[in-house]
């Protein structure tokens, strides 16, 4: 069961940090979502909404030049 604050709203467990540190692990500029899915125990939906914020804040670009969107580091 996922964990809630004291409001009862659900409480992050993936932070924009974790994903952030995926860029450093891999041998690639660029990654995808599998890439953060292989490497903490969560959804690719919570990967996607992570990825949809930094790249919201401007941290991160995405494009579809297949079948998946990748994402690299815009800073």
């Amino acid at each position: 069961m996922r964990e809630k604050d004291e409001a009862g709203r659900f409480v992050k467990t993936l932070t924009e940090e974790d994903v952030l540190s995926v860029f450093e692990e891999v041998e690639s500029p660029f990654i995808a979502k599998p890439d953060v899915v292989e490497r903490f125990d969560t959804s690719i939906n919570t990967v996607g909404d992570r990825l949809e914020d930094l790249e919201t804040a401007g941290k991160v670009a995405s494009r579809v030049p297949g079948r998946d969107r990748i994402y690299w580091l815009t800073e």
